[in-house]
């Protein structure tokens, strides 16, 4: 499969629910001496296995330690992707993909199907892919498309870490 980039690197981020994204950002700081980026409001089009689309906001905080990267994500109350329905804790493993969609053919072909796809509201295009967790032995799998790595780590290397 296609997943890496040249480097060999697959591994993106951890994805892990939070109910207070500020409160598990001090935490994290300070149980295990992790550096975060200031947290970050994003919205995006989603689109789920039966074709309806949902605009979503939501707000997160990456680790500026990895990779992999520890992604916190704030809760939805309204019960959506990130809804509270998922509790707190592990909710993905992100992985880079050179052609993400020549990869999620490959999943397919493999017999996993995808959840979601997100897509940049700005944009329009395919930023990542979810694979449901009951399809890779209780894993959600996320796909990000390779080519927003460099931005991704630039965003990283920007002023404002808490910690």
């Amino acid at each position: 499969m296609n997943l890496s980039d040249t480097t060999g690197e697959t591994y993106s981020h951890i994805g892990i629910i939070v109910h207070d994204l500020e409160a598990a950002v001090e935490r994290f700081s300070t149980a295990l001496s992790l550096r975060f980026t200031a947290p970050i409001t994003r919205e995006s089009k989603m689109t789920d296995g039966s074709g309806r689309d949902v605009s979503m906001p939501f707000r997160l905080a990456y680790g500026l330690d990895g990779p992999p990267h520890y992604e916190l994500i704030q809760v939805q109350p309204d019960g959506g992707y990130y809804g509270s329905q998922h509790g707190e804790g592990f909710h993905h493993v992100g992985m880079w993909a050179t052609d993400i969609e020549t990869a999620v053919g490959e999943f397919r072909r493999a017999g996993v199907e995808p959840e979601l796809t997100l897509s940049r509201v700005e944009s329009g295009g395919v930023t990542a892919v979810y694979f449901a967790p009951g399809t890779v032995h209780g894993v959600r799998l996320e796909l990000v498309d390779g080519s927003l790595r460099e931005g991704f780590l630039e965003l990283l290397s920007r002023p404002g870490a808490i910690r």
